[in-house]
């Protein structure tokens, strides 16, 4: 997408970045991090929900690393 010259931004109206990442057709492997268990959770996206308090994303194919040395 081009931008013109009074810098308009590519924004995509109130959505917020989880839906609007997440429903983009070439969405399908992502990394999601537990920080508070120093955890990286990477799969595949099969569906995903939210609400005013709560993102929810379901994966399959996944593995899971440590944080701090990337050991799978």
């Amino acid at each position: 997408m081009k931008l013109n010259r009074f810098f308009a931004s590519a924004k995509n109206g109130s959505e917020n970045l989880f839906s609007n990442f997440l429903s983009q057709p070439d969405t399908s492997w992502v990394y999601v991090r537990d920080i508070e268990n120093n955890l990286i959770y990477e799969g595949v996206v099969l569906s995903y929900s939210e609400n005013d308090t709560i993102q929810e994303v379901l994966l399959s194919d996944v593995r899971i690393f440590h944080s701090e040395d990337g050991v799978f």
